[in-house]
């Protein structure tokens, strides 16, 4: 198991009229869940497969970055984030609340 201290996700983003916004997945049950990649290629196929243009950069916050994109989705609705997903699936989809009371628990 991967200890918080190395685990750096890349995710997609794009600036438009001054607001970033980041890559989505369609969870099942409707909601959407945050797009997050554990390399760069996994990230670029997405990309592709999601018709997205290349002004979405593929870029790897810094973890301090990543916490705070964490909750900011939250606080905006968004309570999950999607591991590598595509097309179809992910390889987990996990809880953004859950993610955040660990990396807490360990401060």
């Amino acid at each position: 198991m991967l200890a918080y201290s190395e685990l750096r996700p890349y995710i997609l983003i794009r600036v438009a009229d001054g607001v970033a916004e980041c890559a989505m997945w369609q969870v099942q049950d409707g909601g959407q869940a945050l797009a997050v990649f554990v390399s760069e290629e996994s990230a670029r196929r997405y990309r592709h497969e999601a018709q997205l243009s290349e002004d979405w950069r593929i870029v790897q916050p810094p973890q301090r970055g990543l916490l705070e994109l964490l909750r900011t989705s939250q606080v905006a609705g968004i309570t999950m984030a999607a591991v590598d997903p595509n097309g179809s699936r992910a390889v987990r989809v996990v809880s953004i609340e859950e993610i955040l009371r660990a990396v807490d628990g360990l401060s």
